[in-house]
């Protein structure tokens, strides 16, 4: 089955019914909306609100199936822990009610309110349970709290223990004060970002004490697999790189990358490095840094065929058992 498992998808019903929260939706005369948050306004177009722009979009792509998960700005880590748990449910109920809407054509990630550990860990057994969410979004760190961080033990427990796919998207961008102008936060902040996060993990010795985890790396894994040599290299002769970790760098090749990083050669030596069972299929539907001809761009790509097979037609690998 060919499965998108990055693309974004806001459900403006159950978002508008949440009282307190400093984020609302205006509707725009050409059917876009803008997201109006701290007093600034960015407008989307009416794909991240649509269902059925999204199947349309889904088929044209010649896609089967799409992970829906919010956008990272929809994660709203900063908000304080009360009001991030009423959002985190009424974002969750949206995304349950558009999968059982369509169940052949979407499943969703729950967005948990990580600043309260606790309360996440209540959300995520609901989104689970309750709703059939079938694996959750996080944000590259917590609104400033570090992945390896030992408050989101609990959290990485339950998730392995469920045996969850886990969407690390970048936000929060270490660096954005130095990065205006020419689009850089996203361009050079969002894969250094997720960089940062994923050594993380590995260094932080979260892969190693939860190896039944499944964790997918937005953007190929932001610059991560192409810091190896150095990260190999500092690993040997550093050993501030062994505190929590024994063995960090087998991690590696246990996480999961998606597909988005635009270049054939970039592509090949993913999956020379990590092999093609760690790469899944992504787009980043509907913004403009994603990736509008998916399949193509693997099939494209010039991988071995069983790989670019591997890569397309068995996404589904991370969806729980029907």
């Amino acid at each position: 089955m060919i499965v998108d498992w990055h693309a974004h998808y806001i459900p403006l019903d159950t978002a508008r019914q949440v009282a307190g929260v400093p984020l609302a939706f205006e509707r725009r005369p050409d059917g876009a909306f803008g997201f109006v948050a701290g007093g600034a306004t960015r407008v989307f177009g009416p794909g991240l609100f649509d269902l059925e722009r999204q199947r349309a979009a889904l088929r044209d792509a010649g896609l089967e199936r799409r992970a829906l998960s919010v956008p990272p700005f929809c994660l709203q880590y900063e908000l304080p822990p009360e009001a991030g748990r009423r959002w985190a449910r009424a974002l969750n109920d949206g995304l349950a009610a558009a999968a059982r809407a369509h169940p052949d054509r979407f499943v969703g990630l729950a967005t948990l309110p990580l600043q309260d550990p606790p309360a996440a860990l209540d959300e995520l057994e609901r989104a689970v349970g309750d709703l059939g969410l079938v694996g959750a979004e996080i944000a590259t760190n917590i609104n400033g709290v570090e992945l390896d961080d030992p408050a989101l033990e609990p959290f990485w427990a339950r998730a392995a223990a469920l045996r969850l796919p886990v969407l690390i998207h970048p936000h929060y961008i270490v660096g954005a004060g130095r990065m205006g102008g020419y689009y850089l936060v996203n361009l050079v902040g969002n894969p250094v970002e997720t960089a940062l996060a994923g050594a993380r993990l590995l260094f932080g010795g979260v892969l190693e004490r939860h190896p039944d985890l499944r964790v997918i790396l937005a953007h190929g894994g932001g610059a991560l697999p192409y810091l190896l040599g150095r990260l190999d290299h500092g690993d040997r002769v550093r050993p501030e790189t062994r505190a929590r970790a024994a063995a960090p760098l087998d991690g590696l090749r246990r996480l999961y990358y998606d597909s988005i990083v635009f270049d054939a050669r970039a592509l090949r030596y993913l999956v020379e490095t990590v092999g093609a069972a760690q790469v899944v299929l992504g787009t980043d539907y509907p913004f403009d840094m994603g990736e509008e001809a998916p399949t193509a761009f693997v099939e494209g790509a010039g991988l071995a065929p069983d790989d670019a097979r591997t890569i397309l037609h068995d996404g589904d690998r991370l969806l729980p058992p029907a």
